[in-house]
């Protein structure tokens, strides 16, 4: 058990407690949204079904939902293409997330699902790609963005390349 808290400690983003037989988990990086996310409830009823955009920084990235080949009542959002964001330890990095659809009487629906931001922690987390555990509080889920060392003009740094965030209904 201490050789599963410690990948979670040290690679996952996450604190990791051992109480008797309980383990706490508590994410390092929390995305900050304002008060109108208190009461959130998710109104996207078939999200494979929406069209999502995700702004980062406020530059927007199309994604994609499919349903979760673990559970049937998941959903994963991804960007369906590199976001190519610099980022530096330190940054705050704002973050937004918008579902659209039509409902079943055809009319245009949206939501934002997540907008808030986080501060880029110094170390990265390592469990996968090199990224950034995010936890999204009013979703009760974590996002996950990828980052790359990016090399041109003989100038190397870190970007944001995808995005991923678990739905759960």
């Amino acid at each position: 058990m201490k050789r599963w808290l410690n990948v979670l400690r040290t690679q996952a983003g996450l604190d990791a407690s051992l109480h008797g037989d309980t383990v706490t988990l508590t994410p390092r990086t929390v995305l900050l949204c304002g008060p109108e996310f208190e009461a959130f409830q998710l109104r996207v009823q078939v999200p494979t079904a929406a069209v999502f955009t995700l702004r980062v920084n406020g530059e927007a990235f199309p994604c994609k939902c499919i349903d979760s080949p673990g559970g049937a009542d998941a959903a994963h959002v991804d960007t369906t293409v590199a976001i190519r964001v610099p980022v530096v330890v330190g940054d705050t990095v704002s973050l937004k997330l918008e579902a659209m659809w039509v409902s079943t009487r055809g009319a245009p629906q949206s939501q934002v699902l997540l907008d808030g931001s986080f501060t880029v922690p110094e170390a990265m987390d390592r469990f996968g790609a090199p990224g950034y555990t995010v936890y999204v509080p009013h979703l009760s889920s974590l996002a996950y963005l990828s980052v790359g060392n990016i090399t041109s003009n003989d100038i190397t740094r870190l970007e944001f390349l995808t995005f991923n965030l678990v739905l759960l209904s």
